[in-house]
């Protein structure tokens, strides 16, 4: 009878536990959480309201935008903290935020009391852009969020882009634009194609209404190596291609060549002042001691790279406009446009010509045609033609030679400016893999169960400027013997640099050379009268190892290339046993060999890997995938060496 009256009442508990867990949630948060389990967020709403007006012959534009979100897990409060970003070219008002705890069956708001502005500044970038902080109150499982705000837009340059995915699931998103009917507007679609995204037109008092609307999308994975999600999410980009007043149809936005005659506006009157006397005296030494052009064009190049320290100041349209030469001489510092701005000025007082240029970085996927809007770059540089070649001078890219552009704008569409209403569209060259180069020659001796080596190595390209980035930061000699220990690493962890000496360190036109020698101790295997080595001492195939569950396509900085040789002295009283086979591999993506050569007294092996892509595709990555498969078959091959019987 105890026995039963304990069980029923074990029973209770565990019932009124049960009630009481599913109580503490509102039936909105289970019907979510069981839709979405593996969600931690989800976006009830968002909607985004723009009116686009024409007043007085100016464009004025405002945005609202509201937002609710629902938390599914105990990590809500790691979403407490939020910020709105700002500049000169958005103004921020009627903001207003809350959280939603769910208590006693129904939500209670709790409302933010707290904004805090703040500007946004680094050790190396200085803008307008200001942020709005606050901090959502008391937010937890099963919490909700609504977030409000009205945005005024200033330049009408500057309408930007709109989501319909993100990496959490959305439930229902609506972007809707009220324009009025003397201005023309065109929408770019990226991304869309997987999603049903619907757009409605309306016409209504002499407005003409858009509404884009796209309801229960799911979360999308975030992954490493991509250049950005503008690549991945779906989204659109609203353009003003042109407006009506007084009778006269102005064009904003229609084509490329609107936008550079809004550049080209900014820049024209930079640079009229005489040049300081002290930078042309610098430019006249540079001439002096060259004899051509390109040596002298090279030499300024190096100059500014070296002297001219990366600090950027963007402030309202400092963001798009260079400071004069003279003041970037004077200071030493400057962004991408002073470096393009000062090395204009010491060109022209060369009697040379650059050009300013404007392009977008790898992480931006647009190219001009298609987004003839500022969104479609973010980086200025200088470029000088001759011959038929052009060069693309960025320095702010240290230790980038002349003929590198910068690895992250490589395979993109550079606007060239050649002056009022004139311009032209030329593709950044991709360096190909042998310019970025690393290349080892080891000479090896088995001295008991150690591999003892003597070895060169030599680095060109972007993998010479990475190592010379990172040796900036090398302070002292144990320090330097770690970074080498670390990044020349051979056979296992157990390899050791027993001494290094450097060659070029810093140069810009000469390869880089490191002359190390080194031990792996107990790499090499002996059992009864047979010595085991396995010569693949490096295996730089695994780079490219990509996980087999990606969603996205993933991106590379640069194609690069391996060269690895290795000779070895045959144990003495020993004799070549099994000497495994060469193996050749290559499917257009990727170049892997490996040979085997026996000599009298020495086997000689040698191992190529090229990769010819910045980036792959899913299909691309699974060819990879495939490739390092049978590479690493070849990589497990050892060499045996059997006693000689006297």
């Amino acid at each position: 009878m105890k026995q039963n009256i304990f069980s029923l009442v074990f029973l209770g508990t565990i019932f009124l536990g049960i009630i009481s867990t599913y109580g503490q949630h509102s039936s909105q948060y289970s019907e979510i959480k069981e839709e979405y389990p593996d969600a931690r967020i989800v976006r009830l709403k968002e909607e985004v309201e723009i009116r686009i007006s024409l007043v007085e012959d100016s464009i004025v534009i405002s945005k609202d935008y509201f937002e609710e979100k629902i938390y599914l897990d105990e990590t809500a409060n790691y979403g407490s903290k939020e910020s709105i970003h700002y500049s000169s070219f958005f103004e921020i008002e009627n903001l207003e935020a809350s959280s939603f705890s769910y208590e006693n069956g129904k939500y209670k708001e709790l409302k933010v009391e707290e904004f805090k502005e703040k500007d946004e500044l680094n050790k190396f970038f200085y803008d307008d852009n200001r942020t709005i902080n606050f901090i959502y109150p008391n937010l937890k499982k099963g919490s909700k969020t609504r977030l409000s705000y009205t945005e005024n837009i200033k330049n009408p340059r500057f309408l930007g882009s709109f989501y319909f995915g993100d990496f959490s699931p959305i439930l229902f998103n609506q972007v809707t634009l009220i324009v009025d009917e003397e201005i023309e507007i065109e929408f770019i679609k990226f991304n869309t194609s997987e999603i049903n995204l619907q757009l409605e037109k309306k016409h209504k008092r002499g407005k003409n209404i858009y509404i884009w609307k796209a309801e229960k999308v799911d979360q999308y994975e975030y992954e490493s190596k991509v250049p950005s999600y503008a690549v991945v999410l779906p989204h659109i980009i609203p353009k003003i291609v042109s407006y009506t007043s007084n009778g006269e149809k102005v064009e904003l936005s229609k084509d490329v060549s609107n936008l550079y005659d809004w550049y080209y506006s900014l820049i024209k009157d930079v640079n009229t002042d005489t040049s300081d006397p002290e930078l042309v005296k610098l430019v006249e030494q540079f001439i002096s001691m060259y004899d051509t052009d390109l040596e002298r064009v090279k030499a300024m190049y190096y100059w500014a790279q070296q002297n001219i320290k990366y600090i950027a100041f963007e402030y309202a349209l400092g963001g798009f406009v260079p400071r004069e030469a003279n003041d970037v001489f004077k200071k030493k510092y400057g962004d991408c446009k002073d470096n393009s701005s000062i090395l204009k000025e010491m060109l022209e007082i060369a009697g040379l010509k650059g050009q300013i240029t404007w392009l977008g970085t790898r992480s931006i996927p647009y190219t001009y045609e298609e987004v003839p809007l500022p969104i479609v770059d973010n980086h200025m540089i200088l470029s000088y033609t001759e011959n038929g070649n052009t060069y693309f001078l960025d320095a702010t890219g240290r230790y980038t030679p002349l003929g590198f552009p910068t690895s992250f704008i490589q395979g993109k569409e550079a606007l060239i400016a050649d002056g009022l209403g004139t311009y032209s569209l030329v593709k950044v060259p991709e360096v190909p893999a042998e310019k970025n180069k690393y290349t080892d020659i080891s000479n090896l001796t088995i001295i008991n169960n150690d591999l003892v080596g003597i070895a060169n190595a030599e680095v060109t390209g972007y993998k010479k400027r990475n190592f010379f980035l990172d040796l900036e930061d090398v302070e002292s000699p144990s320090q330097l013997k770690e970074y080498y220990n670390s990044e020349l690493r051979k056979g296992n962890n157990k390899f050791l640099i027993d001494s290094i000496s450097e060659k070029n360190k810093y140069e810009y036109d000469m390869n880089f050379e490191m002359d190390f020698s080194y031990t792996i101790q107990d790499y090499v295997k002996k059992l009864g009268d047979e010595v085991y080595v396995n010569l693949n001492l490096n295996k730089p195939i695994y780079y490219f190892k990509i996980d087999e569950n990606r969603e996205n396509d993933i991106d590379f900085d640069f194609k690069d290339s391996y060269s690895f040789k290795s000779v070895l002295q045959i144990p003495q009283g020993y004799a070549v046993d099994y000497l495994p086979e060469s193996v050749l591999i290559s499917n257009g993506l990727m170049d892997f060999e490996v040979s085997y050569i026996q000599e009298k007294d020495s086997i000689t092996y040698e191992h190529k890997l090229s990769s010819h892509f910045l980036k792959l595709n899913i299909a691309q990555q699974q060819e990879v995938n495939d490739f390092i498969k049978k590479a690493e078959k070849v990589y497990n091959e050892v060499i045996v060496f059997k006693e000689i019987q006297k």
